[in-house]
């Protein structure tokens, strides 16, 4: 006999089953609610609400990528886009011009372009961290900051038309120091700019081509040709151009003698700035690099250049020598400034042979050593560079302007000494960018 229970009849309650096949459940409702909450929020959407959802968010990708796909094949945009406008094997003139400006931005429209917003983001870095004083037409910064940009313009434009970016520079700096703007500034831009602003981009800038001259010198060919480094050092600037300009000042304008010969000295120094960077460019192309050509003419120009600095100095002081000093100690200035400067340089190359150290010793678990090799080119530049910097501006107080120009040429020549050329390339690459950011303060006078 069957016993059955006599309990109550209780309410049906469906099954999980049948929970998940009803979609008018409330649980199964107000977790899909949830999902697609969630879906919206985040952004994104899954497969299961976008079947049984229709949530205006996850319409609107899809109606910005139709819009989109609209866009893009209406004619003007097609005809501004590089990738539907291939350039025909034999074009003409008309179709380079216009693909060098198709989109997106590539070849030299691409490369303006980039600068071009370089620059705006520049000048509103300068708004914002010195303010309308300082960044705006007048102000100290801006004034620097637009005459660099004249000058690195010019200097491209004189480029194309196959002269020396220099020559742009110069001329750059020659509007911008007679030219003035009544209506923004009264005075030309070029007297805007501090003195002392002027002055240590210059010296950065000589700093740098020292420092790039003394690493790309060859050792071995300099000591085969010393004596000819030395006489074409001496002979051709200091010996015979420098008397020679000053007897023509004295006896053609009538000036003083020692005014006469501090002009020679300074028109006879040639600039390691005009003649380092083209030499580099030869001898990158092998141009003369069997000979030792490159390295002769870097070693003697940036040696002419440190001698006639100190015979200005020596010049320069017997003319206004102080009353208090005798005689010998002015003519023994120019000697001590090359000794204490190779003394400096020889002690701080040493020092960088070794510091940052090449190979980084370690223990492992069992505490053995283990030998690594690190890449150390942006220490070694800071470390060279921060060097150059104390020697020039740190000699200049010490009233030997000599000894800083001989310290940064003699101390990247000797750590180049105990570097191995993978190390001394990578270091000459990062002051070869150095140079292209301070070349054009190269050539700025106390004026502009």
């Amino acid at each position: 006999m069957t016993h059955h229970s006599q309990n109550p009849a209780r309410p049906h309650s469906p099954t999980a089953s049948q929970q998940h096949t009803n979609p008018h459940h409330p649980k199964l409702a107000a977790t899909r609610t949830r999902s697609c909450d969630r879906a919206s929020i985040v952004g994104g959407t899954s497969t299961t609400d976008q079947a049984t959802t229709t949530n205006p968010s996850d319409l609107c990708p899809k109606s910005l990528s139709q819009l989109f796909n609209k866009i893009y094949r209406t004619r003007p945009v097609q005809f501004c886009l590089l990738s539907e406008n291939p350039l025909p094997e034999h074009p003409t003139k008309l179709q380079q011009i216009r693909w060098y400006f198709l989109c997106p931005p590539h070849s030299h429209f691409g490369w303006v372009l980039t600068r071009v917003l370089g620059l705006c983001i520049a000048w509103a870095a300068l708004m914002g961290l010195v303010g309308k004083e300082h960044a705006y037409f007048g102000g100290n910064i801006f004034s620097i900051f637009l005459l660099y940009v004249c000058s690195r313009v010019t200097g491209f434009f004189t480029g194309l038309l196959g002269m020396p970016p220099l020559l742009g520079m110069l001329l750059a700096g020659i509007l911008l120091n007679n030219v003035t703007f009544s209506s923004i500034s009264p005075i030309p831009i070029a007297d805007c700019i501090n003195r002392d602003y002027r002055v240590a981009l210059r010296d950065f800038s000589f700093i740098t081509i020292l420092i790039r001259a003394g690493l790309s010198l060859n050792p071995k060919g300099l000591m085969l040709m010393k004596s000819v480094v030395i006489r074409l050092a001496l002979c051709p600037g200091v010996l015979a151009e420098g008397p020679m300009i000053a007897l023509l000042a004295y006896f053609c304008f009538d000036m003083p003698v020692n005014w006469a010969f501090m002009l020679g000295f300074i028109m006879a120094a040639v600039s390691p700035a005009v003649v380092v960077p083209s030499l580099l460019k030869l001898q990158n192309k092998g141009y003369g690099v069997e000979q030792g050509i490159p390295t002769l003419i870097i070693a003697a120009a940036s040696i002419d250049d440190i001698i006639a600095i100190s015979a200005f100095s020596i010049v320069m002081s017997v003319s206004f020598v102080d009353k208090e000093k005798s005689m010998w100690v002015v003519l023994l200035h120019a000697p001590t400034e090359i000794a204490v400067g190779m003394v400096a340089s020889i002690v701080a190359g040493i020092i960088m042979w070794y510091i940052p150290p090449p190979h980084k010793h370690e223990l492992d678990k069992r505490g053995h050593p283990l030998l690594r090799t690190e890449n150390h080119t942006t220490a070694r530049f800071l470390i060279l560079f921060g060097t150059g910097i104390m020697f020039m501006f740190g000699f200049q107080r010490l009233n030997l302007a000599g000894a800083g120009a001989l310290g940064c040429l003699a101390v990247s020549f000797i750590t180049g000494l105990g570097w191995d050329i993978d190390t001394k390339r990578p270091v000459g690459e990062a002051f070869g960018h150095a140079w292209e950011l301070f070349d054009a303060a190269a050539f700025w006078n106390d004026r502009g």
